[in-house]
């Protein structure tokens, strides 16, 4: 049977940049292999999961980060606090929202500052699915279902 078929995360590559130190070159080293990926002819999704949106800031204009982090909060919000507060706030399902396009087969879900709610829950979501609550596993796999939905909007492979 086709693997993918039972994978509710879809056919498209994960790849995670992580270092807690700061200043080792993580955003540069995400930019540059999405690009080298998306030269190639893939389409690529980026998913800025850091509360301090360096890759967001590196992509696109100061004044549409603005305007994205102001809106973030709002039901109109698009940036991945605004997909991830309902789950947060234990007031429904993680929400889709539009990757922004950046380039040829290369978009981006932006990151927020805001995001560190989310981090902050995540202890408690993983002590909720030990006691096997729906909240926890909701919390624990928000972000994979932000990141699948995005990527059926784009295509990434």
């Amino acid at each position: 049977m086709n693997q993918e078929l039972n994978n509710p995360r879809g056919p498209a590559k994960r790849l995670a940049v992580y270092n807690h130190k700061g200043g080792v070159g993580k955003t540069t080293l995400t930019v540059n292999l999405a690009s080298a990926i998306a030269a190639l002819g893939h389409n690529v999704l980026l998913v800025d999961s850091d509360p301090q949106c360096n890759l967001t800031s590196y992509l696109i204009e100061d004044s549409v980060v603005n305007d994205l982090l102001d809106q973030s909060d709002s039901d109109e919000g698009q940036t991945i606090w605004s997909a991830l507060k309902p789950v947060v706030e234990a007031t429904g399902l993680p929400r889709s929202i539009p990757p922004i396009a950046v380039s040829q087969n290369l978009s981006l879900i932006p990151g927020d500052v805001r995001l560190a709610e989310f981090e902050a829950e995540l202890t408690s979501f993983w002590g909720d699915c030990f006691q096997r609550k729906l909240r926890g596993f909701r919390g624990t796999s928000a972000l994979s279902s932000v990141v699948s939905a995005a990527v059926e909007q784009t295509g990434a492979t």
